[in-house]
Formats: structure tokens, sequence, C-alpha cells
């Protein structure tokens, strides 16, 4: 069952798909943030915890966002591909069954 084509591999497929575009863009987006500003969180007084939670991620947001798009669009049609419907799969099924 778990190297099967169906939903389920389908599933990890995408998954693991998904995952670099994801930490790659979050990654730059932490990374590109002004020094001065994490010095400036830190002066405050911040934790790394609140550093990353309440300055960070939320400077690199917009960054985030970005990677997540055409992910997110790639992912239902690449589903067709393993077995588990979306495009592929319903084009196949219209241009087979005449």
């Amino acid at each position: 069952m778990l190297f099967r084509v169906g939903d389920f591999s389908a599933m990890i497929a995408v998954v693991l798909y998904a995952i670099p575009p994801a930490v790659r863009y979050t990654d730059h987006g932490i990374r590109k943030i002004p020094p001065a500003l994490i010095e400036a969180a830190r002066t405050s007084g911040c934790t790394r915890r609140q550093l990353l939670w309440k300055v960070q991620m939320p400077l690199a947001l917009p960054e985030i966002m970005l990677g997540r798009q055409p992910d997110h669009h790639v992912r239902a049609f690449h589903a067709g591909d393993y077995g588990a419907g979306g495009a592929p799969a319903t084009w196949a099924r219209r241009f087979t069954s005449r």
C-alpha cells in the first residue's frame, strides 16, 4: 500500500515537492531583513523566540508568500500525475473515454 500509485503516494510526492520552495523563500526572507532592525530588537530585550516570531517572520512574510503562490498552483496539477486526481487525470479521462 505504501509504494503503490494512488492517493497516499500522491500526497507524499506533493508534500515533498512543496517543501524546498517554502524553505528557500523563508530563509531568503529572513536573511534580507536589515541588521539594524535585528539589533534594535535585541537592544529592546527580545529573546531569540520573540525576535523570530515578532520581528523576523512578520518582515519576511511577503517573501514567504511569494514562494507559496507558484507552489500552490503546481501541487494541484501534479497530483494527477501520481494518481490523486487533478487536472491531468481529468484530461486523461476525457480524452481516453471516447
